[in-house]
């Protein structure tokens, strides 16, 4: 497969950190572009040359060549 699939994190806990990261950086097909962090860049430590952006809209607009968009997260913080 010569195409990327180029995957966007929002936020950088423990989970991201620990899990999603380090299982999307095995995968040679993604490629993880941008990071969504309000307040540090710890993700830059762990991804190479990754974008860290502070917000979600930060990740649109998806270029036209796209063809498929996902987004995943979390929603209703503390919220049950």
């Amino acid at each position: 497969m010569t195409d990327e699939i180029r995957t966007s994190i929002i936020g950088f806990g423990m989970s991201a950190r620990v899990f999603h990261a380090p299982v999307i950086l095995t995968i040679p097909e993604f490629r993880i572009t941008k990071v969504v962090e309000r307040y540090r860049e710890e993700s830059r430590e762990h991804i190479p040359g990754v974008d860290v952006v502070r917000e979600t809209d930060a990740l649109r607009p998806i270029p036209e060549e796209t063809e498929t968009e996902f987004l995943a997260g979390k929603s209703g913080r503390g919220q049950r």
